[in-house]
């Protein structure tokens, strides 16, 4: 065991001194970096800009409301005047903007008073100004909307209450109690909770402050582990053709060209594991760590399983600027094209990145996951045993 440990330390000491790994391992803070800064300069997915002329009554405060519940989702911002906030549409610095009458909560309870939406006189009580129709404008328009309601709360709850105690509303003061109650018992909460499909708490996405252009970094992360076990069959086949290795029994070499590259990816593997800790995209200390582990015995076993059939070395070294875009466009890295495009579903299943981005999110694909390193770990071994020595 100490001779391993020897061997451990002096083999992650030579890994370090190669270039291409040295590179693999500044792209870590670099594209954490390089996110981040995007993030700083963009504060949200959607900025949405907001007018009202109302400077001292229920409209400011209706407008102020949506500008402090502002998200990375979507941000709100107040414009000086209408004519700024058709420009910044226009401009495409927003993707739509609300124009808020004055007497916002007095239209909203005379919409609600009339009962039926199809015969209210009122034609619209907020202006939306907008470049085009788009999905986003119809989120923000349920945003829009939640806020109104608040307008038109009491009044709700209000006739509910004369309604149904019709004798104890008929006091002075019932009105102005039940209006210190509303206000007291009023208090503002996600409507959704996320959580995965095995059941655990979605950190990133229950907390309000998440900084949401951080989520691909975990699947930037896995490509370059994938490089970093591909780079580790390079610098293997270097020193089959030095004899550095020679020493070593040929009945030995199929189990050893498979630890050798699965030590190649462990600095990879556990500096993107840091960076998933301080990014705050970890689910679990123990998930991650059992599922960053399954994936360095994946990538190791993928990138062996085809070197053990594509012994051109120049060859190999063309695939992998091709798995690494591959990896990005199919695997839902940023986007996942899997219910748009059919085949990506099988080409998916092929590639060891996306086994650990779905392992995230389910026991069941966790179990796919150890599946589908045992099986390119096992496959790869035992074809370089079996298989004859033909250089292509």
């Amino acid at each position: 065991m100490r001779k391993f440990i020897i061997w451990f330390v002096l083999f992650q000491k030579r890994i370090l001194r190669k270039p291409m790994f040295q590179i693999t391992l500044l792209l870590i803070p670099l594209l954490i970096f390089l996110l981040y800064s995007f993030a700083k300069d963009n504060n949200a997915l959607i900025d949405v800009a907001i007018f009202t002329e109302d400077e001292n009554g229920y409209a400011e405060d209706f407008v102020e409301n949506l500008v402090n519940d502002s998200t990375d989702v979507v941000s709100f911002y107040i414009c000086e005047n209408e004519d700024q906030l058709r420009r910044d549409v226009l401009m495409e610095k927003v993707e739509c903007g609300y124009i808020i009458p004055p007497e916002i909560d007095k239209l909203v309870n005379e919409f609600y008073r009339d009962g039926d939406m199809q015969n209210s006189s009122l034609d619209g009580i907020v202006k939306v100004i907008t470049r085009n129709s788009s999905v986003s404008v119809k989120v923000v328009n349920e945003i829009v909307l939640g806020e109104m309601f608040s307008c038109a709360a009491f009044s709700i709850l209000d006739d509910f209450m004369h309604e149904k105690h019709f004798n104890d509303m008929s006091e002075n003061d019932a009105n102005s109690k039940l209006k210190g109650y509303f206000n007291n018992n009023r208090h503002r909460q996600m409507m959704f909770a996320f959580e995965y499909a095995d059941g655990s708490d979605n950190i990133m996405l229950n907390q309000s402050g998440s900084n949401y252009y951080m989520l691909p970094v975990r699947g930037m992360l896995s490509v370059l582990i994938l490089v970093a076990s591909m780079s580790g069959v390079i610098m293997l086949d270097g020193d089959d053709k030095k004899g550095t290795w020679g020493r070593i029994r040929v009945v030995k070499r199929p189990f050893f060209n498979y630890l050798y590259i699965l030590l190649s990816v462990f600095p990879v593997a556990f500096c993107s594991l840091i960076a998933i800790f301080l990014t705050g995209l970890s689910t679990d200390f123990v998930r991650e760590m059992l599922i960053m582990s399954t994936y360095m015995f994946l990538a190791a076993g993928f990138a062996n399983f085809i070197y053990v059939f594509i012994k051109s070395i120049y060859v190999y070294c063309t695939l992998i600027p091709i798995l690494v875009v591959v990896s990005l466009i199919v695997c839902p890295v940023f986007v996942d094209f899997g219910d748009i495009v059919k085949p990506v579903k099988f080409i998916r299943s092929i590639l060891p990145t996306a086994y650990y981005l779905q392992s995230v999110y389910s026991f069941l694909n966790q179990v796919k996951l150890f599946f589908a390193a045992l099986l390119f770990s096992s496959m790869g071994i035992i074809l370089e045993k079996y298989k004859p020595k033909v250089k292509y």
